[in-house]
């Protein structure tokens, strides 16, 4: 990204700079956390004996409607947010306090995504190291690799999303895989079945 124009600001402006985007930045992980909360409840909680999902009550047939239509978010987005705060309301639930423990969304949803590493019992062990480390660090802390991990995306329909997320939670539930992307390379790679005959 090329800057073409660049403003001259004095010592004490780029101090005050940095603290208003400091600032912003603070604000920016609490409203994102309490975001993730929200949609996390709106994601699992059901209304009346049925458990009719909440956001159909509000005239929303999916979550993906609800979320694309009324909040303006892409629902992987939403999913990921709902992910995440899945692990810290339920995995580490009493480890977990938001006052305390509440990091950038990117060092939270990558401690989130290692639920074999990250337990309730070394959860704060985790979060200084996260504090003190970049996210690109972190991630390569919690993968156990020293090289840059490379990232990628599905676009999936909302069924074959909830299928694969069933089952690397089926996979990640046996103890067999240390973290989802291993777990997900176990869907996607075809099985050696032998043919009959």
């Amino acid at each position: 990204m090329e800057r073409e124009e660049t403003k001259e600001i004095t010592k004490a402006e780029a101090g005050a700079l940095r603290r208003e985007l400091q600032q912003a930045t603070q604000s920016t992980n609490e409203a994102w956390w309490r975001q993730a909360e929200l949609l996390h409840q709106v994601y699992y909680s059901g209304i009346g004996g049925e458990l009719k999902p909440v956001f159909e009550t509000w005239g929303y047939e999916t979550f993906h409607d609800y979320v694309e239509n009324e909040l303006g978010l892409h629902v992987g987005t939403a999913r990921s947010m709902v992910s995440t705060a899945h692990f810290y309301v339920v995995r580490m639930k009493g480890a977990f306090s938001a006052k305390q423990h509440l990091l950038s969304r990117q060092r939270m949803r990558a401690l989130a995504c290692y639920p074999n590493k990250v337990k309730p019992e070394n959860f704060n062990n985790w979060v200084t190291m996260a504090r003190n480390m970049t996210v690109c660090a972190l991630e390569h802390k919690l993968e156990g690799r020293h090289e840059h991990v490379k990232k990628f995306s599905l676009s999936l329909s909302e069924s074959d999303y909830a299928l694969i997320k069933e089952a690397l939670d089926q996979l990640m539930a046996t103890g067999s895989y240390d973290n989802r992307g291993k777990a997900l390379l176990a869907i996607l790679r075809p099985s050696k079945v032998r043919k009959a005959g």
